[in-house]
């Protein structure tokens, strides 16, 4: 069955990305917006959640899913960090290098999914490193956004914003660390099989 719930929650998360994005740059003063935005990106970090639950309980993994996931994964929290970026990159210059790591975080990930693929021929699952990573980054992007509504009137918002994406980007930089030495690990397997094939 190549559309399923956990497919659908995919989709959904592919869905988000346009109603984030403008609801997120285009509020302006309007508050109503910024409400829309965080329901928007809460809703993708619960599709995120849940996807691969159902996924694994009702037994719908599908090959379509493996691409799908991850490929939502990557959308997501790239627009996500790109409109973060351009809403609170110039309050303070550390957020510039810090948004710079996520997305070049992101890049190498890609890169690294496509090398595993050629050499194995199939996609690096899911790891449990990997959905911390994740549901820090939403959970610290919402906190962002929570603070830039309720508490920009506070002495220290702009500090609580960086240190938000900064425990971020140790979540994500840890997850990376993590699924490198993984990769490595399937690339160096496949060539053993092939080896050892070769010379049977």
């Amino acid at each position: 069955m190549i559309m399923n719930i956990p497919n659908a929650l995919s989709f959904l998360r592919l869905l988000l990305i346009p109603v984030f994005c403008w609801t997120f740059l285009m509020g302006g003063d309007n508050i109503a917006y910024y409400y829309a935005a965080g329901a928007a990106l809460l809703l993708s970090a619960l599709s995120d959640l849940f996807d691969g639950y159902f996924a694994r309980k009702f037994n719908q993994i599908t090959e379509l899913g493996k691409l799908l996931d991850p490929i939502a994964d990557k959308l997501t929290l790239g627009a996500v960090v790109v409109c973060m970026w351009i809403r609170f990159g110039k309050t303070m210059a550390i957020l510039n290098v810090l948004f710079s790591l996520l997305l070049l975080k992101e890049l190498l990930m890609g890169i690294g999914g496509l090398v595993v693929f050629r050499g194995r021929k199939e996609i690096i699952p899911a790891q449990w490193w990997g959905k911390i990573g994740t549901v820090g980054f939403y959970t610290c992007m919402l906190g962002v956004m929570v603070v830039s509504i309720f508490f920009s009137d506070y002495r220290y918002s702009d500090y609580l914003i960086v240190g938000l994406v900064a425990l971020s980007v140790v979540l994500m930089l840890f997850a990376f660390v993590r699924y490198f030495i993984f990769g490595l690990k399937m690339l160096k397997t496949a060539n053993k099989e092939q080896t050892e094939t070769e010379t049977a």
